[in-house]
């Protein structure tokens, strides 16, 4: 059975001011560095036998902090979701500028791609591969996976057979720990959102995109 330790990138300034990012390359800020360097701390007791993380700056910079000179293999499966004509922009100019594309977004089904960009279910694809060949590669392995919310929440929501709304339902704050089971008697959520490690920095849950 391969564990994997699926951990959301450190904060951004876009994360902060409500922008969605997706695919932008954006850098962590000093408050997401500073949750880096906690996550790092707990995962210091975990033996891991690799580290794979987004090629996107601000998972690439979490991952490194977090190995500390171990190897880190950039996988680009692992890329935020792409939110097409939204990258760059907050809600409420989405809200005022863009309302049909909005509204169509709003209704969280799987299949409806953002504007010029990705549906979940495309992501949900790229994502669940690329853990399935990490399990191939580790099938008694410790991984851990540096990555973005909108991406965890479509492997979540794939261990769980869960549909259209569900992505909603999910908290994923910046630096958080999920843990996954992956194993021949299938695939297992063993926790979501752990966060237990950042009580000395307790943030505010912000856009995932």
């Amino acid at each position: 059975m391969t564990t994997f330790y699926i951990i959301r990138h450190g904060e951004t300034d876009y994360n902060k001011n409500g922008r969605f990012q997706g695919q932008l390359d954006i850098p962590l800020n000093d408050d997401g560095r500073r949750q880096a360097g906690m996550i790092a701390a707990r995962m210091a007791a975990v033996k891991l036998d690799m580290i794979y993380a987004s090629d996107l700056m601000r998972a690439e910079e979490t991952a490194r902090i977090i190995a500390r000179g171990q190897a880190v293999t950039l996988e680009p499966r692992l890329r935020e979701i792409h939110v097409g004509q939204f990258m760059g922009m907050s809600r409420a100019e989405v809200e005022r500028d863009m309302p049909e594309a909005w509204a169509e977004v709003r209704q969280e089904r799987d299949d409806v791609p953002f504007p010029g960009g990705e549906s979940a279910a495309q992501v949900q694809l790229r994502a669940m591969a690329a853990l399935a060949d990490m399990a191939d590669r580790y099938p008694s392995g410790n991984v851990a996976v540096v990555t973005h919310g909108g991406v965890i929440k479509t492997i979540v929501a794939g261990i769980f057979g869960a549909g259209d709304g569900f992505r909603s339902k999910i908290v994923l704050d910046n630096c958080s720990l999920t843990m996954v089971e992956w194993g021949a008697r299938g695939r297992r959520c063993r926790s979501l959102n752990d966060t237990g490690h950042l009580v000395e920095a307790p943030c505010e849950v912000r856009a995932d995109f």
